[in-house]
């Protein structure tokens, strides 16, 4: 089989998955009383994701191996990262709930970058400090430093 031929049977596999996940989560989401389009973004959550694990897998072994325990760190801290933000965009919805849209938007972007950042950067993850490093070297090379 060709290199090519993998990663391609897992993509249409997905796509099939994803469209029978979509039939099948919108409408149990509607009986459900939650809104719709949530089971059509759980189903392509669901579809990505069993996609990305089986193309770990075919990488792993041709490449005889990737760094799981780098790649299950960088998961925790991520998950760490989105707990945290979670629990202060809901404190934000319960301090801020009447306010105007704009305002809810806004604060909890703002918000909810800020401690996702605040607790990635914490958390000493590589790729954000190599984010910051450079953007903060694009910033002085634009302003002549």
């Amino acid at each position: 089989m060709e290199s090519g031929s993998i990663p391609t049977c897992f993509l249409r596999s997905a796509m099939a998955l994803n469209v029978f996940f979509s039939l099948s989560f919108s409408p149990l989401f509607a009986r459900l009383g939650w809104m719709p389009h949530g089971g059509l973004a759980l189903a392509n959550s669901l579809a990505t994701a069993l996609e990305m694990t089986g193309l770990i897998f075919v990488m792993r072994k041709r490449l005889k191996g990737i760094e799981g325990k780098r790649i299950l760190t960088g998961t925790g801290q991520a998950l760490l990262a989105t707990a945290s933000m979670t629990l202060a965009l809901w404190g934000w919805l319960a301090f801020a709930g009447e306010a105007p849209a704009w305002l809810l938007m806004a604060g909890g972007l703002s918000l909810g970058l800020g401690v996702y950042a605040a607790v990635i950067w914490g958390l000493g993850v590589g790729e954000a400090r190599q984010l910051s490093s450079a953007v903060l070297a694009r910033l002085k090379q634009m302003r002549g430093y």
